[in-house]
């Protein structure tokens, strides 16, 4: 489930042109690559999206974190993606994408890291309710 919640997020970046979310092929250059798994990254402008859990309820209810690792040449771009980011993903409610359904998305807590190889970076972390069935949940 987690890795079908990140390709959800990256999908929502990309639809709000944050970022560009191509899984199957390398990205061209002047492309800010967003990635749903971690290694080596071939652009020099990217989002990473990492998965965790945060909660399960007994019924049916899981909050899952999401965390945005984003890296840019300037800290004005940075910025400026972050902003985006967080137009296109806080407050969004009932979101449905591939038959995975979010209840609602929002910002929890973000930091600067300052310089990464050069680039200038910052996480943002998210919390996605969503729907998980299990044996003992329903």
């Amino acid at each position: 489930m987690e890795h079908q919640v990140a390709a959800v997020i990256a999908h929502l970046l990309d639809a709000a042109d944050v970022g560009d979310y191509s899984p199957s092929t390398p990205y061209a250059a002047g492309q800010v690559g967003i990635f749903t798994v971690p290694g080596p990254y071939d652009v020099p402008e990217s989002i990473q999206i990492a998965t965790y859990p945060v909660s399960d309820d007994l019924d049916a209810d899981s909050v899952l974190g999401v965390q945005l690792t984003i890296r840019s040449a300037t800290r004005s771009a940075l910025l400026a993606r972050c902003d985006a980011a967080f137009s296109a993903l806080h407050a969004r409610y009932a979101v449905t994408v591939d038959a995975v359904r979010l209840s609602s998305i929002e910002r929890r807590s973000a930091a600067d890291l300052g310089l990464d190889n050069n680039l200038h970076a910052r996480t943002e972390n998210y919390y996605v309710r969503l729907s998980h069935p299990t044996t003992n949940r329903y």
